[in-house]
């Protein structure tokens, strides 16, 4: 068992890397962009030696990148973890918003039981943009990612 020092005793851990994908709408189901883009988010928040950051990669289908990172405290009140976008490179105008608020809910029927997390973007005077994330099952398959120099081979 983990011991949270917020919350108290953990059964599992939320931090891990979740992918959108198209088993999990997005919330409003009228993203256009669906289908053409590709969100990785990275949540550390618990474990041994957490970093309290929530990070982000959002690929579009012809070239568009960016990466974000927020640094997160826990919002009791709320129920999840809140922060400001901090650092942002590459095409900002593909996540305006300036600030997040995750939460990690378990046993999500549509995911088969998995983890899901629930991003909520606000923030830069724009309506708020709700997306959601699943961890993919140890078992499959994680998605192909290119590596971005030799190095990385």
């Amino acid at each position: 068992m983990i011991i949270d020092e917020v919350s108290g005793p953990v059964a599992t851990r939320r931090s891990g890397v979740y992918v959108r994908h198209p088993s999990l709408p997005p919330v409003p189901a009228t993203d256009d962009t669906f289908f053409t883009t590709f969100e990785q988010l990275r949540v550390d928040v618990d474990g041994r030696y957490p970093t309290m950051t929530v990070s982000g990669t959002i690929s579009r289908l012809f070239g568009e990148c960016l990466r974000w990172i927020a640094r997160v405290t826990w919002d009791p009140a709320r129920g999840g973890y809140a922060g400001p976008i901090s650092r942002r490179d590459g095409m900002t105008a593909l996540e305006p918003h300036t600030d997040v608020f995750v939460t990690v809910s378990h046993d999500e029927p549509r995911s088969g039981g998995g983890r899901i997390a629930e991003v909520v973007y606000s923030g830069a005077g724009l309506a708020d943009s709700v997306r959601r994330y699943a961890m993919p099952d140890r078992g499959c398959a994680q998605p192909a990612t290119a590596p971005r120099s030799a190095r990385e081979w």
